[in-house]
């Protein structure tokens, strides 16, 4: 999970939801982690036993490269993040598609704080 400002805001509901779904697999396990409280190498170790990452969009996917070429991705985006990002939407969809993974999509909130940026703002970020 993600600190921060770009986390969730009702984690139990969040982690509630995939366990939910989780329960008509078998096999199936959640396990939830903040990278920022590991090592380097815990991380690491923890990506290689990743089958499928479902995280807010950020740099903790990064390490998405450490995860097997079989494994899947899914990116949460915060309400107004898709008309500001231009091509970094795209950043870990084109490293998973790279590394031989599966972006299996994303979801865009749609009740969340819009972003407070005038549209002249969109020039700066490349849009």
């Amino acid at each position: 999970m993600r600190t921060g400002a770009r986390s969730f805001k009702n984690e139990s509901a969040v982690i509630n939801v995939f366990r939910g779904e989780c329960e008509r697999v078998d096999g199936c396990e959640v396990n939830v982690s903040y990278p920022n409280n590991l090592t380097f190498c815990e991380q690491v170790e923890l990506m290689r036993m990743t089958d499928v990452l479902v995280s807010p969009h950020g740099a903790q996917l990064t390490n998405l490269v450490l995860m097997d070429k079989n494994s899947s991705v899914m990116e949460f985006f915060p309400k107004g993040w898709l008309k500001l990002a231009g091509v970094g939407k795209l950043v870990y969809k084109w490293g998973a598609n790279w590394s031989g993974m599966r972006h299996e999509g994303s979801w865009h909130d749609p009740v969340g704080e819009t972003c407070q940026f005038p549209d002249t703002m969109m020039y700066v970020v490349g849009l």
